[in-house]
């Protein structure tokens, strides 16, 4: 783990809560206090039988109650300045431990009399403080029994973590390392079961808007008309009627699947210039506004799209239907970071793109001025590398900030960003992610919504999602 992401979660141990999670420290202590004989022997018999590197961690619980004890202290390392505060040497490395029979064979016993205990009493208490102190203060006081023993399962467990390739990550890790292939799988299922869409006739009031039809094609749900070519209708129409099918297998929704949907493809500006100013249906504050933008809803379910790229064309049907069913299913809100981040990561797992923007309420376009470093448009562009790079710099990603601002507001990070919470959710836990935007469609303030959804203090969230980000890209 990077030097800087250990500082953003070092931040992260910021109490929300000062008063709680102070009170739940000193009675660890206290705990701890009342098992200092036993430590101090364990501290010692580790010296005995060459555990020098377990000492040494014995010694840190130790300092949690002691903090003057002078054997640990010298051997970590410590000095105190002119001030009193204690100092660590920049030179102090852990030791290594020599006697491996004692390690697996004797300590266990011994250290199991202390921690056993110590376990109850800690449990305890992180229960009795579960409503006056943070998640961060409660999962950093049962941390220091990682100290005696780094794999206790209990403490592993309530810390929300798995034992994997030799590793304890974040269970989210896992989870969404297997949802990710699931997901990615489950997007070609789907799409393979698409029968394939049907021809259907240009309508009369089609005709009338004077455009040059190539054709149109129809499925169960949506139908596409365009000046583009019978397989680019075809790759549309069945990619749409996948992604309101994937939408409803990923967030397990209920209600009717979507019908009745209509989707222009046009091949530039001139041909949705046409379009939009014969439409009956088309208001001037809606054409003014289109012919600014290459898509855009022009009634409840009807929606124009032009490009002189195919890929782009595409895209923007599938991130516009996305973005509209989230809307659907959660409220709609002008804070949109959710319903872009939902729809991004459905045109990358059924088309293997993100080329469209979204610009507030019923307006799209390619997002203006965010730099090749952090432009998720690009096809080489690697989300992880970009949201580590983001968590790398001298402070945490200010996530109440993101999920507060108007969508026109986001800038290229904010996509980045958005796009790496949402991944965070959609591969390991999608309903928590329909969660959080429901409740901040709601009204709910993004710190409030984050709790809620997730159990987590934003802080502490915002922590374990710079760690979730380590993990997934080792």
């Amino acid at each position: 783990m990077s030097t800087a992401l250990v500082a953003v979660l070092l931040v992260a141990w910021v109490l929300e809560d000062p008063a709680g999670g102070e009170a739940l420290a000193g009675r660890a202590r206290q705990r701890l206090a009342e098992s200092l004989p036993q430590l101090t022997e364990l501290a010692a018999w580790c010296q005995r039988n060459q555990l020098a590197g377990q000492r040494d961690r014995v010694y840190e619980l130790i300092l949690e109650a002691d903090p003057d004890c002078a054997p640990a202290r010298e051997a970590l390392k410590y000095r105190r300045a002119q001030d009193g505060s204690w100092t660590r040497s920049a030179s102090y490395r852990a030791p290594r431990n020599e006697s491996l029979r004692a390690l697996e064979q004797e300590y266990p016993r011994r250290r199991d009399e202390i921690l056993e205990p110590l376990l109850d009493g800690f449990l305890a208490l992180v229960e009795e403080y579960q409503e006056s102190a943070d998640s961060a203060a409660r999962h950093q006081t049962l941390a220091l029994l990682l100290l005696l023993d780094q794999d206790c399962a209990a403490v592993r467990d309530y810390l929300g973590e798995t034992r994997e390739g030799g590793r304890w990550l974040l269970s989210e890790t896992v989870a969404a390392r297997a949802g990710r292939k699931r997901l990615l799988a489950r997007a070609q299922e789907i799409e393979a079961e698409i029968p394939e869409p049907e021809v259907s006739r240009i309508r009369d009031s089609e005709t009338e808007l004077r455009l040059p039809w190539k054709g149109a094609r129809a499925t169960a749900g949506f139908r596409v008309a365009g000046t583009v070519d019978d397989a680019e209708l075809l790759r549309a129409a069945r990619a749409l009627e996948a992604a309101a099918a994937l939408f409803r297998d990923v967030f397990v929704t209920l209600g009717r699947p979507p019908r009745d949907f209509t989707f222009y493809l046009l091949r530039d500006k001139d041909e949705a210039r046409a379009l939009l100013e014969r439409h009956a249906s088309v208001t001037p504050e809606v054409r003014a506004q289109a012919l600014e933008l290459s898509g855009c809803w022009i009634c409840d379910k009807t929606f124009v799209k032009y490009s002189d790229r195919r890929e782009v064309r595409i895209d923007g049907v599938v991130h516009a239907l996305v973005a509209d069913l989230v809307s659907q299913t959660v409220g709609h809100t002008d804070q949109g970071w959710g319903r872009e981040a939902v729809a991004h990561h459905f045109t990358e797992l059924l088309l293997g793109t993100r080329l469209t923007t979204t610009f507030g309420e019923e307006r799209y376009a390619s997002k203006r001025g965010s730099g090749r470093d952090v432009d998720l448009r690009l096809p080489d562009a690697d989300w992880l590398l970009l949201g580590r790079k983001l968590y790398a710099r001298s402070h945490p990603p200010d996530l109440p900030s993101l999920m507060g601002r108007d969508l026109n507001d986001l800038t290229g990070e904010d996509t980045v960003l958005a796009y790496a919470v949402m991944a965070y959710f959609i591969w390991a836990d999608p309903r928590a992610g329909l969660t959080l935007q429901m409740l901040q469609a709601g009204g709910e303030h993004p710190v409030e919504a984050i709790r809620e959804a997730t159990g987590f203090e934003f802080r502490h969230f915002t922590a374990r999602l710079g760690r979730w980000l380590e993990e997934m890209g080792a």
